[in-house]
């Protein structure tokens, strides 16, 4: 269960990171 949590929020935080990295090569 606690797994499952933690690969949740892995993935969550990779999206959050691919988000910004996506407007920061947008923003160049």
């Amino acid at each position: 269960m606690q797994r499952l949590l933690y690969r949740d929020v892995m993935l969550e935080n990779f999206a959050v990171m691919a988000s910004l990295g996506i407007i920061e090569c947008f923003q160049e």
